[in-house]
């Protein structure tokens, strides 16, 4: 079992650098294209799961600039999981940081290392800040460890962690999330104001405690909907960037009217449906990200250059070997370049 304990609310640094952690994960870590779920504040600031929630990456976020034994103390929650019942579900222990002192790292130019990038001397800070951080935590002692296999274990556990430090802007980090021209991206505040929206939804999840909660399965966190999916995530940078939502299933194109105008309501409603669906299941796809923003890519380059023309112009404009790289029908084609082309006329 598995008992939910260090919730918290944050400020607005705090919050964030929560979102930065998320990105981490999304963008830079080495798995992230196994990484299904966000979960929030639940094992920690942010944890990534897997589809079949059966693992989990684990990342505490602090906005700070830490010296060894706070580095220690930052650790805490990371190190809660790594002695949990569920620590066979941990495959990554990742702390995100602001800045470290640089007198305690042996190579100062990494920005993502190991321990064995820290100081022997400052090693021993690292592990009495964890430690006094331990011994004064509850959800710690009711493990009922003794000193002797607490200091073991931390010293285990310092061996598996990954320090990152933060150095990219809000505008880096949503560039990083799309992968397309650089042609396409809007302004840098443009592109600021799309961070601060993922970061109050992920905020939003905060709102639901369940600060004492017993798991007995990962997957148990499922109940409680304080997760992002990462499929979320690239249809909301992609609603923005066209400038259309994609999540309003009411709403028809101005120039897709006339490939509905024949059909009867329920035709109509049907033909519509299945369209969204197939650009929803592409977007939704972890494993075809890279396809899906070069299709983007296209499409958007495509109806820029061609705003006059119509949708079968502009379909029969677009590169085929792209389009087939996609999961869409000629049909589910020209509803997305329709979203584009009259998003573009906003």
């Amino acid at each position: 079992m598995y008992k939910i304990s260090a919730t918290e609310r944050n400020n607005e640094k705090s919050a964030d650098f929560e979102t930065r952690s998320l990105f981490h994960l999304l963008n830079y870590h080495a798995d992230s294209s196994e990484i299904h779920f966000f979960v929030v504040d639940f094992f920690n600031d942010v944890s990534g799961v897997d589809r079949y929630s059966n693992r989990i990456w684990d990342i505490q976020s602090k906005g700070k600039f830490v010296t060894a034994t706070l580095l220690g103390n930052c650790l805490i929650t990371l190190f809660k999981n790594y002695v949990s019942d569920f620590s066979s579900n941990f495959v990554s222990y990742i702390l995100y940081v602001e800045s470290i002192s640089s007198r305690i790292l042996i190579d100062k130019t990494i920005l993502n290392f190991g321990i064995e990038n820290v100081k022997s001397k400052e090693i021993k800070k690292v592990k009495q800040g964890l430690l006094d951080e331990a011994q004064s935590r509850t959800y710690i002692k009711e493990y009922g460890l003794s000193q002797e296999v607490l200091e073991n274990k931390i010293n285990e556990f310092l061996e598996i962690v990954t320090f990152v430090i933060d150095s990219k802007s809000k505008s880096e980090l949503i560039k990083d999330a799309i992968t397309v021209d650089s042609s396409i991206y809007p302004s840098d505040s443009y592109l600021n104001n799309i961070f601060k929206q993922i970061r109050d939804i992920q905020a939003s999840k905060k709102l639901t405690s369940t600060e004492g909660e017993i798991l007995v399965s990962v997957y148990d966190f499922l109940k409680y909907s304080k997760y992002i999916n990462a499929g979320q995530i690239i249809l909301l940078i992609t609603s923005r960037l066209i400038n259309m939502d994609l999540t309003n299933d009411n709403k028809v194109p101005l120039s897709f009217v006339p490939y509905v105008r024949l059909k009867d309501e329920k035709e109509a409603k049907d033909f519509l449906e299945e369209c969204r669906n197939d650009i929803y299941r592409m977007i939704f796809d972890k494993n075809n990200v890279s396809n899906y923003w070069m299709f983007f890519e296209n499409v958007w380059k495509t109806v820029k250059d061609n705003l006059t023309c119509d949708i079968d112009a502009l379909f029969n404009k677009l590169n085929m070997k792209v389009y087939n790289l996609v999961p869409l029908d000629i049909n589910s084609i020209k509803f997305f370049i329709a979203l584009v082309k009259d998003g573009m006329r906003k």
